[in-house]
């Protein structure tokens, strides 16, 4: 069973690189260094301290150190659903009250165009991908790692690391990578979608409201640039 998700998680991250290579491979090659520099940099990690006995022989942290790498870093390395909403969170701080704002006044045609959502939305989409990333990263390696190097220990919350729980930890580093590409193939599909609908007929309607939600502000700059010249 373990095998067949296997498979299928490669599979299907196959087709994603094959699709988003066409248009995006710059972003292919971030977030797949993000996933190897990940799965490289945590045994690295972890070796270094055993090397400072940070961490004891049964795997538990012995000091500060030990504590922060274990129950900090490692554990919300792969907190997929805390990384996540972390960047919805900070989109949902930028956009939802300049919408708000926008829709409100726009029915008095004050509205202010609303800021940084383009840079907020691509926050988001390379946020939840490098946290896809990461976990993928850590859950491939530091199972594995601890396998060959420290059987003994015990980890992610009581799990000794035996050959069956590598193997589970390599499916769900290629689930984890796969949803990585995921994240990219979806936000750059919504992009192209949004330009889509602003190129159609839809969007010279929503040109239409926008610019009717800012007529007193372009009256206001008018009046403004009149007196100006009058003025001179």
């Amino acid at each position: 069973m373990h095998i067949l998700l296997l498979i299928s998680f490669l599979i299907i991250s196959t087709a994603l690189l094959l699709d988003l290579r066409r248009a995006h491979a710059s972003a292919i090659a971030t977030i797949t260094f993000v996933f190897w520099l990940t799965t490289v940099l945590t045994p690295i990690v972890t070796m270094a301290a055993v090397g400072l006995d940070a961490i004891g022989p049964d795997g538990m942290p012995l000091n500060g150190f030990g504590v922060f790498l274990k129950d900090g870093l490692l554990t919300h390395s792969y907190d997929l659903l805390g990384g996540v909403s972390f960047y919805l969170a900070v989109f949902s701080l930028v956009v939802v009250p300049q919408a708000a704002s926008f829709i409100c006044c726009g029915i008095f045609g004050c509205a202010s165009s609303p800021r940084f959502v383009s840079t907020a939305y691509n926050i988001v989409v390379w946020g939840a991908a490098k946290t896809f990333a990461v976990a993928g990263g850590v859950l491939l390696s530091f199972t594995t790692y601890v396998h060959w190097a420290h059987p003994n220990w015990i980890i992610f919350s009581k799990v000794d690391p035996t050959a069956d729980k590598v193997l589970v930890s390599f499916v769900l580093g290629a689930a984890a990578f796969c949803g990585s590409l995921m994240c990219l193939w979806i936000g750059f599909g919504c992009q192209y979608l949004v330009e889509t609908i602003n190129s159609s007929q839809a969007g010279i309607i929503l040109q239409n409201i926008s610019r009717a939600a800012h007529r007193c502000q372009r009256r206001n700059d008018n009046e403004g640039s009149g007196r100006g010249r009058t003025w001179m």
